[in-house]
């Protein structure tokens, strides 16, 4: 009942223009949350919402089309929403969006790719941290620099990342085989 009730407020709240409850409806009808899934309505809900500079939705539909949830995979349209959500600060849609620049051939630019993955990477996001310990370490959009790979590595490293840490360890004791 109180799932049902959540849903009728926001839907009126959506209605009347709320970005927030648009944001909010649409990830609803993303994940089954209270009603059933449906990728047609989130998308309307999330592209409501982003007219409106929502960051969140325009993350969500830039997940939509880079996945291929509930319409065609299309890396233009998933490129276009992650950096209107990235340019807003948003970490997540940042690093997705350095991926798109480092690993699809279509859109591999790798100094877009490392100015993302710096961005996220200065907010604290460890994927993005790691990333840029293995662009500052292969050169890939940037000068080669072992220091700053470092750096990177061992921020990662510190919060967690098993690769940061393997890599970190490969750096810092290169005669040293890990099996």
């Amino acid at each position: 009942m109180k799932s049902i009730i959540k849903f009728i407020v926001v839907y009126l709240v959506a209605w009347l223009g709320s970005a927030k409850a648009q944001f909010e409806l649409g990830r609803m009808y993303d994940k089954g949350e209270g009603i059933s899934k449906d990728w047609v309505k989130a998308q309307m809900w999330y592209l409501k919402a982003s007219m409106q500079d929502n960051a969140n939705a325009q993350f969500n539909l830039g997940c939509m089309y880079d996945a291929g949830d509930g319409v065609p995979q299309n890396y233009t349209e998933a490129e276009k929403w992650y950096r209107k959500a990235a340019e807003q600060g948003h970490v997540r849609a940042q690093l997705n969006l350095a991926v798109i620049y480092d690993w699809v051939s279509a859109y591999h630019n790798p100094t877009e790719a490392a100015k993302w993955y710096h961005r996220a990477a200065e907010q604290g996001n460890v994927d993005a941290q790691c990333n840029l310990g293995y662009v500052y370490y292969n050169g890939n959009g940037v000068s080669k620099d072992y220091v700053e790979a470092v750096r990177w590595f061992s921020r990662a490293a510190a919060q967690g990342s098993e690769d940061a840490q393997y890599n970190l360890e490969l750096m810092l004791n290169p005669g040293r085989k890990i099996k």
